[in-house]
Order: structure tokens, then C-alpha cells, then sequence
């Protein structure tokens, strides 16, 4: 049974250090501490996130909370709009929001700050929100996706209990875009538990919802992250339900090194493989302010999407990835940094990848061709 306790806190937004390249934030709120969802493989409870230990029992909530980031925003003069991320460690849009509705009350502020804002859940009661959401597309830049890891309703009871059923978060899909097509939507496909969501028809399966709720991507990260209290609870619960799969599990994924790398590699081209197949873009496209950091985004990316790439094939992605994260955080124009001869000077930035972008930024009115469509203003 689960417990609330009304709680004020001091701190609601966090400001990362580098820009998320999955979901490309760079802020995260968390309206609440705790989540009813109880899902057996949730990395909310590694220590390093510093939850209390009934993280299924008890949830948080952080009155407030609306009034907290209103403040932070108006008084932050260097806290410029970029992507605020909800739904990473609690999900946003558990039952407690119904009652309380502090998730509501952040997207309201949001909105109001031209702030934009990636939404990740496993709840339909998202679509109550549609219409702030929409209203932050349009002032900004929205994304609504979620976590969605099996088709099977049934295996989703037992590994996220408290969550929405697979069939109506899909269909909850198909409500955002059918409410404002504009919104970017998709499917995060994270963990992949091996033996009991890796089979190649429940990849299809996935990947076909997928795409036939009218996603725009499917973000996969095959496996589970294995770290203190969230693996001793995904490891008792996997034996309790699962006990031949947990053997499994334990022998060859978690003691056998060269299965776990040879499983992945093939459940990551099995994926990848299959949203070609079906036209599903497997990178979200992500928010490109108006400001100086117009073109220094939209390089980024492409560094950044490179990377992954790049990861995927079992190639040296590292120097893409780095380089992209020092163009992304620069404080004035690429161009402006090209044009006194120091991009090759920028942290992080390797020689190889220099002479790949310097064709990039011949002029700084050159720079709109690698922006998707029009920046959003």
C-alpha cells in the first residue's frame, strides 16, 4: 500500500553537467521522490540518487514545486531555456499526480519561461496535459515518450507493476499525436531484460507498435544497468517470478563477459535493423534555440548522432562524442570560435574531427543548412 508525505524542498531543478545526448536535456525535475510504479529493474534506487529505501511504498511529494522553479528561473540570469527533462528517476505521471498535480504545475511554469521539455512516462494520464503540452510546442519545443520495453501486457504487470498496461501507453501515443501532430513522440526502449524481452518476434512486435502508433523514434538501450539496491531488488524479484530465467540471467549475462558483449552487439543490430526496416528514427531530434547556440545545436547533434553511430558499429566514437558535447556547451557562436582560427583549440575537440566540421562553417550564414526545418523561435 503505498503512502504519501507532503514534503517542501528547497531545490526542484537540477542543472546537469553536460547536455543529455539521449534526450538531450539539460535540466531534470523530479516532482516526486518515490514511485508507485514499482518497476523491478528501476535504477531510481542505485545509491547514488540518494533515495529513501521503501522507494515503492512511499512517495514524496514536493509541494511547491511550481512555485520553487518560477523563483529559480526568474532569478537565474545564466539559466537560459533549454530542455527540462521529467520522468527520469520517479516517474511524473504516477497516481500521485492525479491527486496533486505538481507535474502540472512545472509544465504551466515551463511554458510560461519558454522553456522546453521532454516527458518521459509509462502513465496515460499524460493525455490530461495535452493541452500545456502543445502550448509548450509551439512556444518552444515538446517531446512525449514512453517507456515501453515489451508489448505483452501481461510480463508488464509483473516487471512494472504499478505502471499503465503496454496497449494503453501506446495508445496514448496515438491520443498526443492525433490531439497536435507537431509534438515529437516516441518509444524508450530501456532495459531490455535479456530472457524475457529479447526474443526476435517480441522485437518486432515492439519495434511494429512502435512505428503503428505514429512515433517519430524508438531510443533502444539493450540490458540492465546492475548497480547496489537496484540490482539485489530486479535479482529477488526476477527469481521469485521468473526462476529459470533468473538462472540464465545470472550465469550468462551477469557472469559471462563475452555473452553479455557478443547479446548486446546482436540485440542492438536486431533493433537497429528493424526500425530501418520500418523508416523509425532510433535519435530524437532535439530543440534548437534561436539564440547563439543556434548552430552550435545543430552541430552537435550531428557529432553526437555520429557517436552513436559509431558505438553501434563497434567503431572509435569517443572523439565525436566529446567534440560534440564542447561545441554544444560554448558560450558564443562555432562560427564566431572558426572564424579567429580556434576550433581546433576547443576541449575536447581531436584533430580528426576538426577537419570533419571545418567544412561545416565556411560562414556563419551558412550554418541554417544543418538545422531541421525552421529554428523554432
Amino acid at each position: 500500500m503505498v503512502r504519501y508525505e507532503v514534503k517542501e524542498f528547497k531545490s526542484i531543478v537540477n542543472k546537469l553537467k553536460f547536455i543529455d545526448s539521449w534526450f538531450w536535456c539539460a535540466y531534470t525535475v523530479n516532482p516526486y521522490n518515490g514511485c508507485y510504479h514499482d518497476c523491478i529493474y528501476c535504477d531510481g534506487r542505485t545509491r547514488k540518487y540518494n533515495m529513501h529505501a521503501d522507494f515503492e511504498e512511499t512517495v514524496y511529494v514536493k509541494v511547491g514545486a511550481a512555485e520553487a522553479l518560477d523563483k529559480k528561473i526568474r532569478q537565474g540570469r545564466a539559466m537560459l531555456p533549454d530542455v527540462v527533462s521529467m520522468g527520469g528517476v520517479c516517474d511524473a505521471y504516477q497516481p500521485a499526480e492525479a491527486e496533486y498535480g505538481i507535474t502540472r504545475g512545472i509544465l504551466e511554469v515551463l511554458h510560461k519561461h519558454g522553456f522546453p521539455a521532454f516527458l518521459l512516462t509509462k502513465s496515460d494520464l499524460i493525455t490530461r496535459d495535452l493541452d500545456v503540452i502543445s502550448a509548450i510546442n509551439q512556444r518552444s519545443w515538446a517531446t512525449v515518450a514512453f517507456t515501453v520495453t515489451t508489448v505483452d501486457d501481461g510480463l508488464a504487470r509483473v516487471l512494472e507493476p504499478g505502471a499503465s498496461p503496454p496497449s494503453r501507453r501506446l495508445e496514448a501515443l496515438r491520443r498526443v499525436k492525433a490531439r497536435d501532430p507537431r509534438i515529437q513522440t516516441g518509444v524508450c526502449a530501456m532495459p531490455i531484460i535479456p530472457f524475457l524481452e529479447d526474443a526476435d518476434g517480441a522485437i518486432e512486435s515492439l519495434v511494429a507498435s512502435t512505428k503503428e502508433a505514429g512515433c517519430d523514434f524508438l531510443l533502444f538501450a539493450p540490458g540492465v544497468s546492475m548497480r547496489d539496491e537496484q540490482a539485489s531488488y530486479l535479482l529477488r524479484k526476477m527469481e521469485a517470478a521468473f526462476p529459470k530465467e533468473h538462472g540464465l540471467f545470472v550465469d550468462k549475462y551477469l557472469k559471462d563477459d563475452a555473452f553479455r558483449a557478443t547479446w548486446t552487439r546482436e540485440t542492438n543490430d536486431k533493433l537497429l535493423a528493424a526500425c530501418k526496416g520500418l523508416g523509425l528514427a532510433v535519435r530524437a531530434r532535439r530543440f534548437i534555440p534561436a539564440d547563439h547556440r543556434k548552430h552550435n545545436y545543430a552541430i552537435a547533434e550531428r557529432l553526437l548522432n555520429e557517436a552513436y553511430e559509431l558505438q553501434l558499429a563497434g567503431g572509435r566514437w569517443k572523439g565525436h562524442f566529446w567534440a560534440g558535447q564542447a561545441v554544444q556547451m560554448l558560450r558564443e557562436p562555432v562560427a564566431d570560435v572558426h572564424a579567429r582560427g580556434g576550433l581546433r583549440g576547443i576541449k575536447g575537440m581531436t584533430a580528426a574531427v576538426a577537419a570533419e566540421i571545418e567544412p561545416w562553417i565556411p560562414a556563419r550564414q551558412g550554418l541554417d543548412r544543418f538545422i531541421p526545418g525552421k529554428a523554432r523561435e
